[in-house]
């Protein structure tokens, strides 16, 4: 049993890497330059992949849950300071 759990760790964290890599090598060929870019893409791959993998045991989930929080905490900081730029016209 312990074994068929790692090996789900080990997917989880092979697949999110290989997006996170994909994402990151079609972003700098479209000559994006912008952090905010970056960090959508990342939050929002990442959080995609952990809603996927909801088979954890309940302690990796509770932790998948506290770090899915704080990222999307991110995003609407994110999205929030954008939104600001284009509302006062400093875009």
């Amino acid at each position: 049993m312990a074994y068929r759990i790692m090996v789900i760790y080990n997917r989880y964290i092979l697949i999110l890497a290989s997006l996170m890599l994909a994402s990151c090598v079609l972003l700098v060929w479209l000559g994006v330059e912008r952090l905010d870019a970056y960090l959508t893409v990342y939050v929002v791959e990442t959080l995609a992949v952990s809603e996927l993998y909801r088979r954890f045991n309940p302690v990796a989930r509770r932790g998948l849950a506290v770090i899915s929080s704080m990222l999307f905490a991110a995003f609407v900081v994110v999205m929030i300071i954008q939104l600001l730029r284009i509302i006062l016209g400093l875009a």
